[in-house]
């Protein structure tokens, strides 16, 4: 397997050129809004999906392991999330119309996605979100969304829950009320020289999402937070007492000085209380 043309297009533009690639890519099909930030293209499937076009780097050349399906650059390949660009465009080229969001400014604070909940309202047909933004196979991240609902369609479709920091989708669920998940695109090693991209993983990937969207929700599935308020950033305040029982991962949260070792306690405080949810903690 090698790279074809619309992923040599996405991953070797520059990242500063995300949103011109953007309208070039989008505006085939149909009428397209650009704004300082984002580019949205309206659907008639009840689905958003949503990448972003920036890039901690750009690749100077492809580079393919045919045999083991892997392609890389000497300088890093910019994969995330020019992987999720290209498979939403390829589930465009397959005829389906969801409503498509691409951002810029995830990998600097989220900023574009903030403009976009700023400035569009969601689609009232829209059930739920889906970014193509994590590294992996099967990932399913929802962020400070704990709805139920949300994580059993997204088993029903092949995903794996898992826990991640932040993404576009962690800014645009809460200002829109909508459940939504984050699932993987194929990457690994994302923001450094040895990024690496395996092809058969995406094309897994864009074959469950097309069953997403061909398959959609029978009704929106509404955003349910955690406890606690979100920033940007996946900082988390809970402004209450917490449980004496989980007083020590409490602290934890609110002191630990790396914000991976904070995310994994809050999870674990979460699991706890979410006695339901089994199967997500496989």
């Amino acid at each position: 397997m090698r790279p074809n043309a619309l992923l040599r297009q996405c991953l070797l533009a520059a990242s500063d050129d995300g949103q011109t690639l953007a309208l070039e890519l989008l505006s085939p099909f149909g009428a397209v809004r650009q704004e300082y930030g984002y580019t949205y293209l309206p659907g008639t499937a009840p689905i958003m999906l949503v990448a972003h076009t920036d890039t901690v780097r750009t690749a100077s050349d492809l580079l393919c392991d045919p045999r083991k399906n892997v392609i890389w650059s000497p300088t890093g390949l910019g994969a995330d999330d020019r992987a999720g660009v290209y498979a939403i465009v390829t589930l465009l080229r397959r005829g389906l119309r969801p409503h498509v969001l691409l951002t810029d400014g995830e990998e600097s604070g989220g900023w574009g996605a903030q403009c976009a909940a700023d400035d569009l309202l969601c689609p009232a047909d829209v059930r739920c979100l889906v970014q193509m933004d994590r590294r992996g196979q099967r990932d399913a991240v929802y962020y400070s969304c704990v709805s139920e609902a949300m994580r059993r369609y997204a088993r029903r479709k092949g995903w794996r829950h898992a826990v991640g920091t932040f993404s576009d989708i962690a800014t645009l669920m809460p200002a829109w009320g909508v459940a939504g998940v984050n699932v993987s695109t194929g990457y690994m090693g994302e923001h450094t020289q040895g990024e690496t991209l395996r092809l058969d993983w995406l094309q897994a990937s864009i074959a469950r999402v097309e069953n997403m969207v061909r398959n959609p929700p029978r009704q929106r599935i509404p955003y349910e937070p955690a406890l606690g308020v979100m920033t940007s950033r996946q900082r988390f305040d809970f402004g209450c007492e917490a449980p004496d029982d989980y007083a020590e991962l409490y602290a934890q949260l609110l002191d630990a000085d790396e914000e991976r070792d904070a995310l994994r306690a809050w999870s674990r405080w979460r699991d706890d209380l979410d006695t339901t949810d089994n199967e997500d903690n496989r």
